[in-house]
C-alpha cells in the first residue's frame, strides 16, 4: 500500500472518531437517535464530495468486509447481552415474532414494492428479505430511561437478534433467486433451512462452550485473554458456520455469544471471578457503537452519491412499513393470545414503536452487487425506511412511555 493511500485511509478514521464522539456527546440526551445524525452526516459528506470537492476520497465497505467480520461483530455485541435463562422465560413469543416477522415481511413488505415499483415479485422479496431484519437498539437508550418489565425487554432484543438470525438465511436465498436466477424446489428449501437453523444453533452452543471451558481451565482472566478469544470465537464461528458447516452463521455466532457468556459467568470450582475483567461488556459495547455509526454513515454517503428520486414511492413504502409491523405485531398478539401466551396491549404498542430498521438490514441493503439493476433505488428506500421512522418513532415512544408508566407493567 502507498504512504498516501494510508494516509487517507488513516485520515477517514479519525475523522470519522471524532464525529462519533461530538454525535454522542452533544445528541446523547436527544430523542433522536444518534443513528439518524450518521445518516445525515454520510449524506452531507457525499453531496460535499460531489459538487463542491471531488478530491475528497470515497467511503465504500467491500461487501466481504461486511459480511465476514461486521456482520458477525455486530451479532455477538448483541447476542452477548442475553442470558439463556431470560431467552425461555419468553421464548414463545421470541420465536413467534422472529419467525412470523421475516415470513410475514416478504409478503407483507415483497409484493405490494414488487407492485409499486412494477418490478418481479422476486425483487420485491428480495428487498423485503434485506430489511426485515428489526433493530430496537436504535431506541435502547431511551428505553433504559424508564423502568420497562424484564419480559418486554426481553422480547424485544430476543426478537432482534433471532429476526436477524433468519433474515440473513432467507436474504442469501433470495439473493440466488433474485440475482443468479436459480431454481429452488421448496422441499430442499426446507431441509436446508432446517439444517442452517438447527446446525448452527448445536454448533454455535458447544463451540461457545468450549471456548469459555477453555477460558476457565485456563483460570486466565486478564482483558487481554478474554478479549482476545471472545473475537476469535465471534469471527471463527461465523466462518466454520458459512463456510464449512453451511449453516447460518449469523445463528451460530448469537448461540456461541450466549452459551459463552454462560459459562463464563457460571458458578463452580473453576467459576470466573464476576468482577475479573470489567472491561468485557464496555468494550462490546464500544465496538457495537462504531460499526452502526459505520454501518449508517456508509449508507448516507452512498445514498447522497447519486440522485435520489422524489416520488411518491417514498412515503409509500413508509406506508407499507408500518403496516407490516402493525400486522405483525398486533395480529400475531392476538395468535398469542390463543396459544395463551397474552402480551398487554401497553406491550404491543412499544413493540410497535420499537421495531426499526438497523444495522444488520442496512448491510444486507450495501451488500447487494454493484450490478444488481435495482441495487440503486433499493438503497434510497432502505435510507428512507430507516430514517424517517428514527426521526418519528423514537418521540412517539417517548411520549408513550411517559404517559403509560402503570399500563407496561405485565
Amino acid at each position: 500500500m502507498e504512504l498516501n493511500a494510508l494516509m487517507t485511509i488513516i485520515t477517514q478514521i479519525c475523522v470519522f472518531l471524532g464525529m462519533l464522539a461530538i454525535v454522542n456527546h452533544y445528541f446523547r440526551r436527544t430523542w433522536i437517535p444518534p443513528e439518524a445524525w450518521f445518516l445525515c452526516l454520510g449524506v452531507g459528506y457525499a453531496l460535499l464530495r460531489r459538487y463542491i470537492y471531488p478530491w475528497l476520497p470515497a467511503t465504500h465497505l467491500d461487501p466481504h468486509v461486511l459480511f465476514f467480520v461486521v456482520l458477525p461483530l455486530l451479532i455477538f455485541a448483541s447476542g452477548h447481552l442475553l442470558h439463556p435463562k431470560q431467552i425461555r422465560s419468553q421464548l414463545v413469543p421470541i420465536a413467534f415474532f422472529a419467525f412470523a416477522g421475516v415470513f410475514a415481511s416478504l409478503a407483507l413488505i415483497g409484493l405490494p414494492i414488487a407492485y409499486l415499483m412494477e418490478i418481479r415479485i422476486i425483487d420485491g422479496i428480495f428487498f423485503a428479505a434485506a430489511v426485515s431484519a428489526t433493530d430496537p437498539g436504535a431506541v435502547a437508550a431511551l428505553l433504559k430511561r424508564y423502568s420497562l418489565p424484564e419480559g418486554l425487554q426481553t422480547i424485544c432484543e430476543g426478537e432482534s437478534l433471532f429476526n436477524d438470525g433468519l433474515a440473513v438465511v432467507v436474504y442469501t436465498t433470495c439473493a440466488a433467486l433474485a440475482i443468479k436466477g436459480m431454481e429452488i424446489e421448496a422441499t430442499l428449501f426446507s431441509l436446508k433451512f432446517i439444517w442452517a437453523l438447527g446446525g448452527a444453533l448445536v454448533f454455535g452452543w458447544l463451540y461457545g462452550w468450549i471456548t469459555a471451558k477453555l477460558l476457565l481451565w485456563w483460570q486466565d482472566y486478564r482483558v487481554s485473554t478474554e478479549l482476545t478469544l471472545s473475537i476469535m470465537l465471534a469471527l471463527s464461528a461465523f466462518i466454520i458456520g458459512e463456510q464449512i458447516l453451511h449453516v447460518s452463521g449469523v445463528i451460530a455466532v448469537l448461540a456461541s455469544a450466549m452459551s459463552f457468556i454462560k459459562v463464563r459467568s457460571g458458578t463452580g470450582p473453576i467459576a470466573r471471578p464476576l468482577d475479573s475483567c470489567n472491561l468485557f461488556d464496555p468494550f462490546w459495547t464500544y465496538l457495537s457503537l462504531v460499526l452502526n455509526a459505520l454501518l449508517f454513515f456508509t449508507l448516507g454517503f452512498e445514498t447522497g452519491g447519486h440522485d435520489f428520486p422524489i416520488t411518491w414511492l417514498l412515503l409509500e413504502v413508509i406506508a407499507v412499513l408500518v403496516f407490516s409491523r402493525a400486522v405483525i405485531v398486533y395480529l400475531g398478539s392476538g395468535v398469542l393470545r390463543i396459544m395463551r401466551h397474552p402480551l398487554p396491549l401497553a406491550w404491543q404498542n412499544v413493540l410497535m414503536l420499537g421495531g426499526l430498521r438497523g444495522p444488520i438490514a442496512i448491510a444486507l441493503v450495501l451488500m447487494m452487487p454493484e450490478d444488481y439493476e435495482h441495487k440503486m433505488i433499493f438503497l434510497c428506500l432502505a435510507f428512507v425506511i430507516n430514517f424517517v421512522p428514527l426521526l418519528i418513532q423514537p418521540g412517539i415512544l417517548q411520549v408513550y412511555l411517559g404517559s403509560k408508566p402503570a399500563a407496561l407493567k405485565p
